[in-house]
């Protein structure tokens, strides 16, 4: 799905569908992602999700930890629309932001996620985004804070080290 196809409306609707088809073990990158962010995330942990459209990730998340908050970024409506509805209860705990990571709270978080986003995002761009999402959860304050990322491949050679991402926190299908 193009960038641009979340602008359409047919598209949008048929997202949280259409997502788990072409991501084969989508369900347990959601929940693998949320067993990593609860081995150090506090009780009442605030977490960060970059690409919180549809809401699938943040409806996950908020259903196995009932005392986490969310700030979710996306930089369209209309898929931040869908995770209103996704979410429907749920979003009592959730706030969410249009726009890409400049639009985010300052934090700390206790945790932050960017998961199948940054193949949406240009080649420098990306390496500021990722590295922001690390800055959001990484507070030296917070110890215990951490990001998680899962990308289709290395998004900025993250493994050859041009970013301090912790191997066991980036997720590369």
């Amino acid at each position: 799905m193009s960038h641009d196809a979340f602008a359409d409306p047919q598209a949008v609707a048929r997202y949280a569908e259409g997502l788990p088809r072409m991501v084969p073990g989508f369900a347990g990158l959601q929940r693998m992602t949320m067993v990593l962010l609860a081995e150090r995330a506090t009780d009442n942990a605030q977490v960060l999700v970059l690409g919180a459209g549809g809401g699938l990730e943040i409806k996950v998340f908020a259903e196995a930890q009932p005392d986490w908050s969310f700030d979710g970024v996306d930089p369209s409506a209309a898929m931040l629309d869908l995770a209103r509805k996704t979410l429907g209860e749920l979003s009592a705990r959730t706030r969410l932001h249009q726009g890409l990571i400049d639009v985010a709270p300052e934090g700390p978080f206790d945790a932050a996620t960017c998961i199948l986003t940054l193949h949406f995002i240009e080649g420098e761009e990306r390496l500021r985004t990722l590295k922001e999402v690390r800055r959001a959860a990484c507070d030296p304050v917070r110890p215990s804070s951490s990001p998680t990322s899962a990308s289709r491949r290395d998004p900025v050679n993250v493994t050859s080290g041009l970013i301090d991402m912790p191997p066991s926190r980036l997720l590369l299908a």
